[in-house]
This record gives C-alpha cells, sequence and structure tokens, in this order.
C-alpha cells in the first residue's frame, strides 16, 4: 500500500518529545510508566482519564456471555480489549520466532485503485484487515504467520552482517485465498503517550511545513495526507495511525474498537462482515438492538485517556546520546503552539522548555 506521510516536523515533534519531556511527566521506573496521566489536570479530566484507563483495560464478550455491560464483541475480531494490543498503553512488537502466533501486529488488506472517499479498497472477502478470531459459531478469516528470509550484506569496511526479511505466510483462509492483486501491510501496535500533544498542533502549522519537495534543503520532507473525516463529513488532515489515515484521536479510537474488536458506535454503526461471511452478517443482524455496542459516553472518555496520557520523563542525562539530544532541541527549537488543552512542557519558569542549553553542556 502507498506510504503517505504527515507534515514530518510536528509529527517527529510528538514522537520525539518521548525522550525531551521534562522529569516527573511520569515514573519512568514504574511498569506503569506509559499510563500515567499529564500533570495538571483538573479534577474533572482525572476522572474522566481514569474512566478511558478503565474501558482502555476492559475485556469486550461476544452478545450472550460474560458481562451484558460490555458486549459487543466480533463476530469477527483481532483481540477482546484495546490494552491486549498496547500492554499498559506501550508499544506491541513484530514476531521474533519463526510460526509465532501475531499478538500485537495486525495485517491490513487491500486490492488497488481507491473506495469511498478515496481510501484504499478493501479487499472483497476479507475487508480492510485480516481478523484471525471470531466469536462462537462465526468462522474466522484465517491465520497468519511470519517467515525470515537471511539477507546478508556488508559494511563499508568488509565487516559481514546479516539481516532478517520477514515473509508473511496467509493459510486457513475460510473465503478462498487472498489472490494476485491483494496487497497487505504489516502494522504494530504504537506507543500511545503524547498522541495529545499531536493534536494539540494547529494543522495550519503541520501544512505550512509540508515541504513535499524539501525546499529547505534540510532533508527531510513530508506530505500530508488529507482524509475522510466521519465525524464532520469532509475530508481533512490525516494524523493517526501509522498512515494518518485518521483525522482526530476520538476517530482513531472508534476506528481502532471497530477494525479490532468489531464495536459499533455512531462512527461505525455497521458490522465487521464483507458480502461472502454470511455466519458474521448473521450474527450481527441477531445481535444488533439499535444501539452503538460502544456509547458516545465510553468513546468519549477512552478519547480523554488517550489525549491525556502523559509521555513517560526523559532519561538520566548520561543515558541520552549527543545526537539524539541535539535532534531534540531541532524540535523543540520550532516552538510550534499548540491549541486546545494539551500545552508543551514548560520550564520552571512558565517559558516553552528548551533543550539547547542542556545539550551545549554536553558537548
Amino acid at each position: 500500500m502507498q506510504l503517505r506521510l504527515l507534515a514530518v516536523w510536528p509529527l517527529v515533534s510528538a514522537l520525539i518529545a518521548l525522550l525531551c519531556l521534562a522529569p516527573g511527566a511520569a515514573s519512568e521506573s514504574a511498569r506503569a510508566s506509559f499510563s500515567q496521566p499529564l500533570a495538571g489536570l483538573s479534577a474533572e479530566q482525572e476522572a474522566h482519564f481514569l474512566e478511558g484507563a478503565a474501558i482502555f483495560r476492559q475485556r469486550w464478550f461476544a452478545h450472550g456471555e460474560g458481562d451484558p455491560e460490555f458486549a459487543g464483541l466480533g463476530p469477527t475480531y483481532i483481540a477482546p480489549a484495546c490494552a491486549a494490543c498496547h500492554v499498559r498503553a506501550g508499544r506491541g512488537r513484530p514476531p521474533t520466532r519463526q510460526g509465532e502466533a501475531l499478538r500485537s501486529l495486525v495485517i491490513r488488506l487491500g486490492i488497488p485503485g481507491r473506495g469511498a472517499h478515496g481510501a484504499p479498497r478493501p479487499h472483497p472477502a476479507y475487508g480492510d484487515q485480516l481478523r484471525s478470531r471470531a466469536i462462537a459459531g462465526v468462522p474466522s478469516e484465517g491465520e497468519v504467520f511470519v517467515e525470515y528470509d537471511a539477507e546478508p550484506g556488508q559494511f563499508g569496511d568488509g565487516t559481514a552482517y546479516q539481516l532478517r526479511r520477514p515473509v508473511y505466510v496467509f493459510f486457513r483462509l475460510a473465503f478462498l485465498q487472498l489472490g494476485d492483486a491483494a496487497m497487505h501491510s504489516p502494522r504494530v501496535a504504537p506507543a500511545l503517550p503524547g498522541v495529545g500533544l499531536l493534536e494539540a498542533i494547529a494543522e495550519s502549522d503541520i501544512l505550512a511545513r509540508a515541504d513535499a519537495e524539501d525546499a529547505d534543503g534540510d532533508g527531510i520532507s513530508g506530505r500530508p495526507n488529507h482524509v475522510w473525516d466521519p465525524l464532520s463529513g469532509t475530508h481533512r488532515l490525516g494524523r493517526f495511525g501509522w498512515k494518518a489515515n485518521q483525522a482526530g484521536l476520538l476517530q482513531q479510537a472508534a476506528g481502532a474498537a471497530f477494525d479490532d474488536m468489531g464495536l459499533t458506535s455512531a462512527l461505525h454503526p455497521g458490522p465487521t462482515c464483507p458480502p461472502p461471511q454470511r455466519a458474521c452478517r448473521e450474527a450481527a443482524a441477531a445481535a444488533a438492538n439499535g444501539a452503538a455496542e460502544l456509547s458516545a459516553e465510553r468513546l468519549a472518555a477512552l478519547t480523554a485517556y488517550l489525549r491525556h496520557l502523559a509521555a513517560p520523563g526523559r532519561l538520566s542525562q548520561g543515558a541520552i546520546s549527543r545526537p539524539i539530544a541535539i535532534c531534540c532541541c531541532m524540535i523543540w527549537a520550532r516552538d510550534l503552539p499548540t491549541v486546545g488543552p494539551i500545552s508543551r512542557p514548560t520550564g520552571a519558569n512558565g517559558a516553552p522548555r528548551r533543550c539547547g542549553a542542556w545539550v551545549r553542556s554536553r558537548q
């Protein structure tokens, strides 16, 4: 699938902020260092954050099984909870052994061309990603495992090295083979702290720094990806997801709940059942009661949790290499303003934090 990159400076600023934030943003020594709230939240914001954290960890069940307050899983799905892939809001990992199950990696699918509103076309039998699990009475779509091919090479000085190229093998497919035209793209569950910082950057600032042709000669270019936003009913700048295919955190949360767990919402009212999957459609119709499985209130709380996740405190100065520190400085030196409830980290005097003086002291 074609890679579409968000304008690079604001994106990198949000991601590399994980290394640049002030100590105390969250405890890096605790196992839950990636799931702490931002400092300075109001009592109402913190309560909303905690509610969202509970939903993030909550296991969902098929209708008629388990807790009826959290019914709606499937009919086909990948995981029963957000935290199953984003453990403690952290990053997943690809399989490391031959034949290992995919536990925090999904396989996106598509075929050439464009679908509704210019989005990639889903596979006619399997939709936009392969769902390897299903509720009782519904066949799962199929399974995939990874093999690794060795790729030898050598450095400029003649030293030999060997890389591993992943090969994804699809098997036990329930609705025929994928076909020669099918495209697949593996996606590891990303770490979530700091996404509120990215949301807080004004769209105009991102577009102003797109620099698709690298006109400023800094070796970095970015191409904004304008995507269909089901919330506003218009095309907007994409900024969330590995390929910037969601316009906002609420849309990202609703999309992930639908794609990975099968939970319907106001933004995704229909089931995850492509036309050939008859048992899936019948199970969804039998369970339908006209209400969204992920209510607007729960979706709002889940979004608040993502928005207010604090990035972990930076490592000790001796643990950060000078190149990384300089990169942090390049990011923060842009002084990008934020909008909405999230602000850039500040120093003791309340001014936006800069790391230039610290880097100079390391030289």
